[in-house]
């Protein structure tokens, strides 16, 4: 019954019934089941109807009761699987809620898992067959899957069944974006995937997840039906993170393996698929596991195989895989054995079709992730290094990718204009494999051959052209703002952050590929064989590098990206940040600046962008992250060390270095001397930067002290030297265009000896070749002035050994450059360094450096515009043929300017530079030191900047006394002790001659700045010409004087005068020879452009110049006055003319300038030339002889130009007086004066034709018509006479010359040139001729323009032309004179050590000992030791020194120590006179013991010495001058024991500086002429009376004493003849320049024995020891003392300190110490100092050794090495018997262990193969030396030293008092002053001050003292504190 039940239900298509049977009995249960499960199935039905029959099933309910009925126990198979069937077929259409709500989706899967595993049944004789079953379980499970359980885990379903779908941005697994200390992954844009909500993630859900996937892989696996198989549900399952760890679990990649190798396109194609999705999970640890998996099954090889598949999504499918696997370490290595790079790297190619794309990019990023894993494990530090770079197939990687090609489609893909992934991942590739250092690889040069910095380049033109204008400066980031114009900004702001990784890529390979390779990281390349082909040369290839950059647009994009503002600590919320950008593009830049200077860029025209790139580079250093903002920040401190490098390369290029200085020199130093904890890398870069520029060490600590302004005005010093040279080598050309011409025609006619066309000697021809690297033709200049370097004996360019090498050439690459490839287009580098600047708020009131400075070194632009103007002049054609072309009126302005600054007088430039002259002694050689415009409160800190140039150009100069050196001060105002500090710097620079002040235009701006009420210093200057040497003898003051100071230099000059009047007498018995130059005769003086003073005020100075009736005036002496532009009226002029053109005035005055005074009609003028005329120059002007006596004045030059003489007839008159030479002028200026033809038509003429002398006529702007221009020029162009105006100058006429005229003016010059120099001739010849037998050697040749007071006749005339003698001719013949036996005799006299100024053994009694003594330390009742106030001998030294040079007698002088040997041998000698200077003391003379302490000799005991002494025949002394405060007890000491004449200190009192070297100055040279000793006492009292700025000058006059106070001081004590010159130097007698080049060959071996004979009078053992301490040098007394002792003592002593504590200079002064004791240290005899330096490529610092030998052959004590030799041996056996003392200094420079162990083995080995080698070592720790080191420490200066140097380098404080008030105000305790930094006793105040000065460490304490603000300082004074 129940069949038949059945059979009605289902033919009712009874569903509920049928549901409801389903609780039946079995029978019933199971017809039931199988009913529902036919419905379930459809069984004939339409899918309508099927559908519609399932639907009621599970409206019914018929779902659940079937899965209750499945889970029934005990149920039969056959129910349970009929159950299970029907269950999978109602599945598809079942539809719930909540798959985890009541486990309904647990039920399902165990349903399916079931029936999967079900053998076949046959209910009621229906089969149910196994495949039946597991069909519908695999339909079920993958409907289930796809409509169930995937929208239950995520509302946005992954679906990958695309194959040809682009990977996920994830899938790019990009490197490190970092390197160093900046490293963190890149992670694309991602999509999540779908997240699982926290519900999602319950216990049912993820066991649901585990059911369904396990029996979708079990199924996958067990059927052996092939159409159950669902790939695609494989493939799908793949795509759900959540999933993929459970199906790999489950076995999924076995099948998929299984599937690879089934060679069944339908298994390898869903197989791949899902092994892609697989790899793509986005957990990475997770897919880490997975990828782990895929390699333990053995999958890799397949994949690899399936990138040759022709499927397109197969092949990208298999790239996709291994662009996934390529990530981890460990699967890299797999695929690496696998080959994998060989098949990715053919997919490259075909990158071009956008269809291949995706593949291209996934098989580029599997090859980028291969690169990064070699790159990692080559940059691994536990890797050795020393086996071979291929050393595993990971390695291997890299020559894979260079070998099979790589590259180029890399390349390719980086060019690509369109921006994407492809292009990003190319870059990324070229940046990994550009870090590749192997140089067997040869990274660079493949990656450059290929063009990959061109690509790079392009990269960032087009990443900069798309971002630029997003920019937003205010964030420091790019922003897209959302508007019309720019739809959807967060896609474009993802498109412009992966632009921003793309530019960081492309801007890391630049500076990869652009950087060079450290020494260290590299090894050496393989060795050639034969036949291969030569290694590349890295330079070459960089440089093609730089040339790609620049083309490509990239060097402007890195510009630009350098400058964008950024935040040193930046956001990392986004991948890259700007900062990045920044940092990479400024290394870009640094490796990028030493190329553009190479020759190739230069050849390509790109070396213009170097200006460019630097200023983009200060621009970061001074404006982005300057020193002292977070300077401990990682970016700040990359930012520096790469800009300073940049700057570094960039600086060893000429133009470049002022920019430089001016911009960075105070940023500079600040970074050189950071501490921090990297304090090694920013401060040795900044350290190469001051290297690069010229600065050593020694320059920075010992000149600038590490001031910016000094170390910038030692540089514009120099470089204002090489900038007159220039100008000099312009002047030059000038020269020879004006005289060539001529010289050729006489030559032609043969009126010039042979001799005087020499043809160019080899070592001429060398330094033409010299100048022409510097200045294109100046070569040929060179050789074509050899006649005139004859005429004008003195001249000899000098230019090739001033200008730096090709310095020209290098301001015309950098500057005048192929301007087509510095073409801008977005970037302007003076708009982004202002607009950097302006973001500091600084804007345009911050000025550089150099901005002060006078031109053109006022500015970089100023200077780069001369020297570039002078290349441009110095390369033209210097030809002049003289017949059509005018030569040059003048010279160019800039030279007229840059000369106004350096000789501020016009006319003073007329007779440095008299070009428009002929003067054969005339050098045409000036220097001038140009000081910067500023407030000078002292001179202190650049007068030594002064002396030590002076002296480096002295020592280098052949002939120094052809030189015009002058000091010049422009726009500055003067105060404190400026006056004092400038004289004692002027002391030290005898070669210095002249001085200016000037103040110019620029003046009144400069005081509208400064208060109202300062005082401008004129009243110093005025004192300060009391005070100068006696060898300045030029004088300007230029619109500087005021009414009162003028009046006050009035009194100093009569004073002076009064002074030194009775010097002056001549000496009857030898009356041609020189008594020397006095101080106060100066030469030339120049009072100008100053009005303001008046007529009346001015006119005293006449009073000076010439004293009518008496011929005795003050200012006898001047030759040359300039009073021009000071309005003075035709009145005052005409009373200085009267007094020039009267014979019995006086007056010397040969060149007079009065230009711009006003003079107008001139009537009193002319009237005094008329009378002059009348009463001297009768018979001349009348041509009648009277037989009058003529007279002629001295007068040679006058100017009298610019001063309205159109109103009048003065011209006309002076005109007219021109005529048979009446006014015998060479020279006369009357340009400017309005002039016209007035009655010019026939005097000109006839004046012109009949004068003898004038040479210059200068008409210049005037308005002279062009006929009468045109009747004078055909006048004198017919004249037959003999004379002629060598220079009739019109120019600048109005109206102006015609092309015709200036031909005619032309060949007038050329022929009154010929004319005047044959004259010349003829005279020289006949002065030859008479003088043949009595050549006097030293005496110059006088030309016939010399002006005197004798007349003579010429060419049978009335026509007076003077000369104070006959003119010699010397030339070469006479040199033979000198002769070699005379050399040998001088040698020989030398050698024995001979005075140098005598030739004859001198009497003792002409004879000067000096004895200084300089003890360091003494000690107390308790042996403690105390330092010695430091003494300065030197300037007494030089100062009595210059006084017998100036006195010019016949007198020997030396210098010794005081010590009781050298005062016996003193007395031994019995010399005239004893010159004591030391410590006084009231019962003791402190002498030197001889190492360092002193010996205290008693007054008694030199009593007896010099008693014992007079006994055995008089007294040792004439006269005894002891120079010591406290020196009265001394000196009666000197006076009781029979020295009749003594000279010193009353025993209380303490002198003055100023007043000791007043009164010593003018007493010696006083002495030294012979007069009294009386005479000479009382001018010296006199000389400290008259001192300027002195107070009570009075009361220091009395303190000096004359003994014994009753005898007879009337009396001379030198019987001394006047000589030409002392000391005597041969050779500097020989004026001609012939006679000084045959003797050349012998004078470096003259000087030798003259340098070491003046060494030996002044007790030194060689001329330069070691570098000059630091000015302000102090404090160290005792440890020189100790120091010292151990060297006497000990073979090798270690000077130990921290940094900056002063090891260096506390040496430096040992050294001086030690070499000024030549007579009393006899275990010395040399010293060599050898300095350690860091290598300026930024390597290890070099050895030591090749400094010490260097040192060794400039001393003569070494040869120059061969190639052989062996370095240590050759010094060993140089040193041999040597008492040489070496200093090795800065041993902490010795890089590394091993160098330091080399260099201690050499020590070693030195002092057991010489006898007498002492060491000095300095550096911060031992070397560790066991045997016979001696180490001692250096600590820091104790309180009162401290604040001593303090003071001393304070920039507020200006004068002693000053400097001791400070001291006085912190220095309170003088039982403190002494106590050290840590001292226990020191109380809470002096510590906290000792901290704010720096503890004690000098370097520390300079810093304090150049940081401090004027009002800190005042605090501290006051309160202690700041």
């Amino acid at each position: 019954g129940s069949g038949v039940e059945i059979a009605v239900l289902v033919k009712k298509k009874d569903v509920f019934s049928l549901i409801c049977m389903l609780r039946a009995q079995n029978e019933k249960r199971v017809d039931a089941a199988l009913a529902l499960m036919k419905f379930a199935r459809g069984d004939g039905e339409n899918e309508q109807d099927a559908n519609k029959q399932r639907n009621e099933m599970l409206s019914s309910g018929g779902m659940h009761s079937l899965l209750t009925l499945f889970r029934t126990r005990n149920l039969p198979r056959e129910l349970k699987v009929v159950t299970a069937l029907a269950v999978a077929y109602l599945s598809p259409s079942f539809k719930t809620d909540s798959l985890v709500s009541g486990g309904i989706g647990l039920k399902i899967m165990e349903c399916l898992r079931y029936l999967s595993t079900s053998r076949p049944v046959s209910p009621n004789g229906d089969e149910i067959t196994k495949d039946e079953m597991f069909r519908a379980a695999s339909i079920a499970v993958t409907d289930f899957w796809i409509n169930d359980l995937v929208p239950a885990l995520t509302d946005t379903p992954r679906m990958k069944n695309d194959p040809n779908a682009p990977m996920d941005d994830r899938s790019y697994r990009s490197r490190n974006l970092y390197s160093g200390n900046r490293r963190r992954r890149f992670v694309g844009i991602t999509s999540s995937g779908g997240e699982l909500e926290e519900d999602q993630k319950s216990a049912g859900m993820q066991e649901l997840l585990e059911m369904t996937v396990s029996l979708t892989i079990n199924m996958s696996s067990d059927s052996h039906d092939e159409q159950c198989r669902n790939y695609a549900l494989i493939e799908n399952m793949c795509t759900i993170d959540a999933a993929m760890p459970i199906a790999v679990r489950e076995g999924l990649l076995k099948i998929l393996v299984s599937w690879l190798r089934s060679n069944d396109t339908e298994k390898i194609r869903p197989a791949a698929l899902a092994l892609r999705n697989l790899t793509l999970m986005e957990d990475k640890y997770m897919a880490g596991w997975i990828h782990s998996q895929i390699v333990n099954e053995g999958a890799l090889r397949e994949i690899v195989q399936l990138l040759r598949d022709s499927k397109h999504d197969v092949c990208m499918a298999a790239a996709q895989i291994l662009s996934s696997l390529c990530v981890a370490p460990h699967t890299r290595v797999a695929l690496t054995q696998e080959n994998c790079a060989q098949h990715l790297i053919p997919l490259l190619w075909d990158h071009s079709s956008p269809a291949n794309h995706e593949i291209a990019f996934a098989a580029g990023n599997a090859l980028l992730q291969l690169a990064v894993g070699a790159m990692t494990r080559g940059k691994n530090p536990s890797i050795n290094f020393d086996e071979d770079f291929s050393s595993s197939p990971q390695d291997d990687i890299l020559d894979i990718i260079i070998e099979q090609g790589a590259i180029p489609p890399f390349v390719s893909m980086a060019r690509s204009e369109q921006s994407g992934r492809l292009r990003l991942v190319s870059i990324e590739a070229l940046r990994v494999i550009s870090e590749d250092t192997n140089p067997s690889r040869r990274i660079r040069q493949i990656l450059l051959d290929d063009k990959a910095a061109l690509a790079l380049g392009n990269v960032l033109k087009w990443d900069v052209d798309a971002i630029s204008s997003f920019f937003d400066e205010s964030t420091g980031e790019f922003i897209i703002p959302s508007t019309q114009d720019h739809p959807g900004p967060s896609l474009q702001l993802a498109a412009n952050e992966n632009t921003s990784i793309e530019m960081f890529h492309a801007l890391c390979a630049l500076a990869n590929i652009l950087e060079p390779v450290q020494s260290d990281s590299v090894l050496t390349p393989p060795r050639l064989e034969l036949g291969q082909s030569r290694p590349f040369n890295p330079i070459d290839v960089l440089q093609t590098g730089c040339v790609h950059i620049a083309q490509s647009g990239g060097l402007e994009s890195l510009l630009w990206i350098a400058s964008l503002p950024f935040q040193a600590k930046a956001n990392r919320s986004k991948p890259v940040h700007v900062t990045d950008l920044v940092v990479e593009s400024c290394r870009a830049l640094a490796s990028l600046s030493p190329l553009l200077l190479t020759e190739h860029s230069v050849f390509e025209g790109y070396a213009s962008w170097a200006c460019d790139v630097l200023k983009g580079l200060t621009g970061i250093l001074k404006y982005r992250v300057a020193a002292g903002e977070n300077s401990n920040s990682v970016t700040t401190r990359e930012l520096q060390f790469d800009s300073l490098r940049g700057i570094a390369a960039l600086a060893e290029f000429e133009p470049l270095k002022l920019r430089i200085v001016d911009e960075l020199i105070p940023h500079l130093l600040q970074m050189k001397n950071a501490q921090g904890e990297r304090a090694d890398d920013v401060p040795n870069a900044a350290n190469q930067v001051c290297l690069a520029l010229g600065f050593t060490d020694t320059e920075i600590v010992q000149v600038a002290g590490n001031e910016p302004k000094l170390l910038g005005d030692w540089f514009c010093l120099q470089r204002s030297l090489v900038i007159q040279a220039m100008a000099r080598q312009e002047i030059l050309r000038i020269l020879v265009q004006l005289w060539r011409q001529p010289l050729e025609d006489l030559k032609k006619r043969g009126i010039i000896p042979t001799k005087l066309i020499r043809e160019a000697s080899s070592q001429s021809a060398g330094t033409a070749s010299s100048s022409g690297s510097n200045g294109g033709d100046s070569g040929a200049d060179a050789s074509e002035s050899k006649p005139l370097e004859d005429l004008f004996e003195s001249i000899e360019d000098d230019t090739p050994s001033i200008l730096p090498e090709n310095i020209l050439d290098h301001y015309s690459v950098v500057y005048g450059g192929n301007s087509k490839q510095h073409i801008q287009t977005f970037y302007d580098a003076d708009t982004t360094l202002k607009s950097m600047s302006g973001s500091r708020g600084k804007g345009d009131a911050q000025k550089g450096l150099l901005s002060k400075h006078i031109y053109p070194l006022n500015g970089a632009s100023s200077e780069k515009d001369w020297i570039l103007a002078h290349s441009r002049e110095i390369k033209k054609s210097p030809h002049y043929d003289g017949e059509h072309n005018l030569p040059p009126d003048s010279w160019q302005p800039r030279i007229q300017k840059l000369l106004d600054c350096c000789i501020p007088s016009r006319l003073f430039q007329r007779d440095v530079l008299p070009v428009w002259d002929l003067r054969l002694e005339a050098s045409f050689n000036f220097r001038a030191l140009v000081m910067p415009q500023r407030r000078y409160f002292s001179f202190r800190r650049e007068g030594e900047l002064v002396v030590r140039l002076c002296d480096k150009h002295a020592a280098a100069a052949d002939d120094s006394d052809d030189v015009y050196w002058s000091l010049a001060f422009t726009n500055s105002s003067f105060a404190g002790e400026f006056a004092d500090t400038v004289v004692q710097a002027l002391y030290r620079c005898p070669i210095v001659q002249g001085i200016s002040f000037t103040r110019n235009l620029e003046w009144n701006a400069i005081r509208a700045d400064d208060e109202e009420d300062i005082d401008d210093g004129s009243a110093l200057l005025a004192n300060l010409a009391a005070s100068l040497p006696p060898w300045i003898s030029s004088l300007v003051f230029d619109n500087t004087l005021s009414k009162a100071s003028f009046d006050g230099l009035i009194k100093i000059f009569v004073g002076m005068g009064k002074l030194s009047s009775y010097t002056g007498k001549e000496d009857v018995s030898e009356p041609n020879t020189s008594v020397g130059q006095k101080q106060g005769t100066f030469r030339s003086l120049a009072i100008r452009n100053s009005p303001h003073l008046g007529d009346q005020t001015i006119l005293p100075l006449f009073d000076l110049i010439g004293v009518p009736q008496t011929g005795k005036p003050i200012l006898a002496s001047l030759r040359i006055l300039d009073l021009s532009g000071n309005e003075l009226g035709d009145e005052v002029c005409s009373r200085l003319l009267s007094l020039v053109h009267q014979d019995e005035s006086g007056c010397s005055l040969e060149q007079l300038d009065l230009a711009n005074n006003s003079i107008g009609k001139g009537t009193f003028v002319r009237k005094v030339f008329r009378k002059y005329a009348k009463d001297h120059r009768y018979d001349l002007l009348s041509g009648v002889h009277t037989g009058k006596q003529n007279w002629c004045s001295k007068l040679h030059t006058l100017n009298l130009a610019s001063n309205h003489l159109c109103n009048g007839s003065l011209s006309l008159e002076v005109i007219s007086l021109l005529k048979n030479s009446a006014l015998a002028f060479k020279s006369l200026d009357l340009s400017n004066n309005g002039l016209s033809d007035g009655d010019f038509d026939q005097i000109l003429t006839s004046s012109l034709v009949t004068n003898a002398t004038l040479l210059d006529l200068n008409l210049s702007g005037n308005n002279l018509s062009s006929s009468f221009i045109d009747s004078t020029l055909e006048r004198l162009k017919y004249s037959e006479s003999h004379y002629g105006v060598a220079f009739l100058r019109i120019d600048g006429n109005t109206p102006l010359l015609s092309a015709s005229q200036k031909s005619k003016l032309a060949l007038i010059g050329r022929h009154a040139r010929v004319v005047t120099v044959e004259r010349l001739l003829k005279e020289k010849e006949q002065a030859h001729r008479s003088d043949r037998d009595n050549v006097h050697f030293g005496n110059r040749a006088v030309s016939f323009f010399d002006r005197t007071n004798n007349t003579r006749e010429n060419d049978g005339r009335n026509i007076a032309v003077a000369g104070e003698e006959a003119p010699r001719l010397e030339d070469a013949e006479e040199a033979s004179v000198y002769s070699q036996a005379e050399l040998s005799l001088s040698t020989r006299e030398s050698s024995v050590g001979r005075p140098l100024h005598s030739q004859e053994p001198s009497s003792h009694e002409n004879m000067i000992t000096v004895l200084f003594s300089a003890p360091l330390v003494y000690q107390d009742e308790d042996d403690n030791l105390h330092p010695f106030k430091k003494l300065d001998f030197k300037m007494e030294r030089e100062l009595i020194w210059g006084c017998l040079k100036e006195a010019s007698r016949d007198i020997e002088l030396s210098f010794d120590n005081a010590t009781h040997n050298r005062l016996l041998a003193t007395m031994t000698k019995r010399c005239g006179c004893l010159h004591y200077s030391g410590h006084g003391h009231e019962n003791y003379l402190p002498f030197e013991d001889g190492t360092g302490g002193p010996h205290w000799l008693q007054i008694d005991f030199l009593k007896q010495l010099i008693s014992d002494g007079s006994q055995q025949g008089g007294a040792p002394f004439k006269f005894v001058f002891v120079s010591a405060c406290h020196s009265g007890l001394a000196g009666e000491t000197f006076a009781s024991a029979g020295v009749p004449h003594v000279v010193c200190c009353q025993q209380e009192s303490e002198l003055k500086d100023a007043a000791a070297l007043a009164f010593t100055r003018q007493f010696y040279l006083a002495l030294a002429v012979g007069r009294t000793v009386q005479e000479a006492f009382d001018q010296g009292c006199k000389a400290v009376q008259a001192t300027p700025n002195l107070k009570d000058p009075e009361k220091e006059m009395e303190k000096f004493v004359l003994l014994p106070k009753k005898g007879n001081h009337n009396v001379p004590v030198f019987n001394a003849r006047s000589v030409p010159e002392w000391p005597s130097r041969r050779l500097k007698e020989t004026k001609s320049r012939s006679q000084r080049r045959l003797l050349r060959g012998t004078r470096s071996v003259y000087f030798g024995i003259a340098r070491n004979s003046e060494l030996s009078v002044r007790n030194m053992m060689q001329e330069d020891p070691s570098p000059t301490p630091p000015q302000f040098f102090l404090g160290r007394e005792i440890d020189m003392y100790n120091v010292l002792r151990l060297i006497l003592d000990r073979r090798l002593v270690s000077l130990l300190s921290e940094p900056g504590v002063g090891c260096s200079s506390l040496a430096c002064a040992i050294c001086h110490y030690i070499n000024e004791r030549r007579n009393t240290i006899d275990l010395i005899d040399k010293i060599i100092f050898v300095k350690a330096k860091q290598k300026r490529s930024g390597g290890r610092p070099g050895s030591l050794l090749d400094p010490f030998y260097d040192k060794l052959v400039e001393e003569g004590l070494a040869r120059p090495l061969d190639g052989d030799d062996d370095i240590e041996n050759m010094i060993f056996r140089c040193l041999k018997n040597v008492k040489a003392f070496v200093v090795f200094d800065g041993t902490n420079h010795l890089g590394g262990n091993e160098e330091v162990q080399d260099f201690s083995l050499f020590l070693s080995d030195l002092f057991r193969e010489t006898q007498n080698v002492r060491v000095l070592l300095t550096g911060h720790k031992s070397l560790g030396i066991a045997s016979g080191e001696h180490q001692y420490p250096l600590g820091p200066l104790n309180f009162g030293n401290t604040v001593r140097l303090f003071a001393n380098l304070c920039p507020h404080l200006h004068t002693p008092r000053e400097r001791e008030d400070l001291f006085n105000s912190i220095v309170t305790d003088w039982n403190k002053a002494h106590l050290s930094p840590t001292h226990r006793e020191l109380d809470q105040r002096t510590r906290h001050v000792f901290g704010l000065l720096g503890n004690g460490v000098p370097s520390r304490i300079e810093k304090a003292a150049y940081l401090i603000s004027r009002e800190d300082l005042t605090n501290l004074q006051s309160t202690g504190d700041i």
